[in-house]
C-alpha cells in the first residue's frame, strides 16, 4: 500500500548526516531535559558548542525542518535561550533561513528551523554554529517531505491521513495549542491503521490518565497506560509514546487501537518503520518510566487475566488466612476462661464405705402347743429346747450370723483406717446391736 503522506525521519545518528567543523559534535544527555514535549527521538542527541561546526544533508522533496533543543553549554546543560544570542543558523542551498521561535525554557521536538517552500528536487540543507560563547545547541533529528520512497527512513505518519487512519464518529479534530491532534474520550471507540512496515509507534498528547489497547492483523489485545497530568491545570503533555508494537513480519499489516477509558485518548502522529529500513523506530529503552507522562504495557488479554487470577486468588487466601486466626484466637481466649473447680473423682481417694446399721431380727414367737396336762390358756414363749432357740424366742443361728458380719464389717474399716491418707483420725464404726444370748 502506497503511503500519500511521506514525511521522512532522519535520527542525529543517521549516517547520511555529515558532521564538519572543529569536532566539537558530541552525544549529549538528555535526563536533564524537561518532558513537557516529550522525550528526544530514539533517546539521543548530538550537540556542539563551538563555532565554525556545522552539519549537512542531501535530499530530494519539498520541505525539511531540524528539531533539537538550544542553550546547551559545552558541559551538556541548559540555560535560559532568551539569555543569549542566536546560536546558530540554517540554509536550504546555500539560502539562510530563520530560525524558528524558541521557547525560554530548552525543551525537545521544537523545531529549530524549517522550509515548506522547495521545489520538488534535490536540496541541499545545512546548519552552522556562529557564536562562540560556549552556548550552543543540540540536534534531535530533520524530517523531509518527498513524492519519492526513499529507503532506509522511518516514516511519519501525520494523525489526518485517510489512506491510513480509519476513525469511528466518536473521533474529533481538537487543537492543544498550536498543535491539533485526533482525540475521542468514548469508551471502545476505535481507530483501524492499515499500513506496510515491521513496527509502529503511536505518539500523542496525554491530558489526563489515559488506558488503552491494540491489537495487530486480529491477534490478541494489548493493553497500554499513561498516567497523564494530575489536573488540567497543568497543561497537556506532547509527542509521548503511547505504545511501540514488536517487530514485525515484512508487508501489510493492520492495527486497531481502542479507547478502554473515558478519559481523553489522542493522536498526535505515528512512526512507521517501512519493511526496507534497516533503522528502526522509538526504541522501548526510549519509552518514558515512572514520571508523571510515563506509558506502560500490559500483556493480552490472557496474561491479563491470568495475573488478575493471581492477584484475586492471593486476596483470598489472605482473607482465608486472617479468618482462620481469628478463630484460632478466639478458641484460645476460650480455652483461657477460668471455669469453677470441679473434683476430680478420679483422682480422688476413695470414701470409707457407709455401714449402715442392721435392723434388729424379729422373729415370730412360735407357740408352743399345749400338752394335754397343760391348761389351753397358757401360751409358752418358745420352744423348750434350749439347744435350738434360746430365751426370749431368738434363734441362736441369727445371733451368730450377726456377730460374724459384725466381725467383717470391722475388720473393713480397720483396713479402711490403713490405708485412706485423707482420714486424720480413725473412725469408729457406727454402733451395732448388742444381742444377749440368754439361755
Amino acid at each position: 500500500m502506497a503511503l500519500l503522506t511521506q514525511t521522512f525521519v532522519v535520527d542525529d545518528s543517521d549516517s547520511h548526516l555529515n558532521y564538519t567543523g572543529n569536532s566539537g559534535w558530541h552525544p549529549a544527555a538528555s535526563n536533564p531535559i524537561p518532558e513537557n514535549f516529550g522525550l528526544p527521538y530514539n533517546g539521543t542527541l548530538k550537540a556542539t558548542a563551538q563555532t565554525g561546526d556545522s552539519l549537512s544533508f542531501s535530499f530530494q522533496g519539498t520541505s525539511v525542518s531540524a528539531f533539537g533543543i538550544t542553550g546547551f553549554r559545552a558541559n551538556n546543560t541548559t540555560h535560559n535561550v532568551s539569555q543569549y544570542p542566536q546560536v546558530f543558523e540554517c540554509s536550504i542551498d546555500d539560502t539562510i533561513i530563520g530560525p524558528t521561535p524558541q521557547y525560554t525554557d530548552p525543551q525537545p521536538n521544537i523545531p529549530l528551523c524549517e522550509s515548506d517552500i522547495l521545489s520538488d528536487g534535490l536540496h541541499l540543507f545545512q546548519i552552522n554554529t556562529i557564536n562562540n560563547a560556549n552556548i550552543g545547541f543540540a540536534l534531535d533529528y530533520l524530517t523531509f517531505t518527498s513524492s519519492n520512497d526513499p529507503s532506509g527512513y522511518v516514516v511519519k505518519i501525520e494523525n489526518d491521513s485517510p489512506s491510513i487512519l480509519k476513525y469511528d464518529p466518536s473521533w474529533v479534530r481538537q487543537k492543544f495549542g498550536s498543535v491539533e491532534v485526533m482525540v475521542t474520550n468514548t469508551l471502545n471507540s476505535q481507530v483501524t491503521i492499515d499500513f506496510m512496515g515491521t513496527k509502529l509507534s503511536w505518539l500523542g498528547v496525554m491530558i489526563l490518565p489515559t488506558v488503552g489497547s491494540y491489537t495487530v492483523d486480529g491477534g490478541p489485545s494489548t493493553f497500554f497506560a499513561g498516567a497523564g497530568r494530575r489536573s488540567l491545570m497543568q497543561g497537556p503533555l506532547y509527542n509521548q509514546v503511547f505504545f511501540t508494537t514488536s517487530e514485525l513480519s515484512p508487508g501489510s499489516h493492520s492495527i486497531v487501537v481502542s479507547n478502554q477509558g473515558l478519559n481523553p485518548l489522542a493522536l498526535q502522529y505515528l512512526y512507521i518503520t517501512p519493511s526496507s529500513t534497516m533503522q528502526s523506530t522509538p526504541s522501548a529503552s526510549s519509552v518514558p518510566t515512572a514520571t508523571s507522562s510515563s506509558v506502560s504495557l500490559i500483556s493480552d488479554p490472557s496474561d491479563a487475566g491470568a495475573i488478575a487470577g493471581g492477584v484475586i486468588g492471593g486476596i483470598v487466601i489472605i482473607l482465608l488466612t486472617i479468618v482462620a486466626l481469628l478463630l484460632l484466637v478466639r478458641k484460645r481466649r476460650r480455652s483461657l476462661t477460668v471455669e469453677p473447680l470441679k473434683p476430680d473423682m478420679a483422682n480422688a481417694p476413695p470414701s470409707p464405705p457407709r455401714i449402715s446399721r442392721p435392723r434388729k431380727a424379729r422373729h415370730a414367737r412360735i407357740p408352743i402347743v399345749p400338752s394335754s396336762s397343760q391348761s389351753h390358756d397358757k401360751i409358752s414363749n418358745g420352744p423348750s429346747d434350749s439347744s435350738t432357740h434360746g430365751a426370749y424366742g431368738y434363734n441362736e443361728a441369727t445371733i451368730e450370723q450377726t456377730r460374724a458380719l459384725r466381725k467383717g464389717q470391722e475388720a473393713a474399716l480397720e483396713a479402711k483406717r490403713v490405708t485412706s491418707r485423707h482420714d486424720s483420725a480413725p473412725r469408729s464404726p457406727d454402733a451395732l446391736p448388742t444381742y444377749n444370748n440368754r439361755a
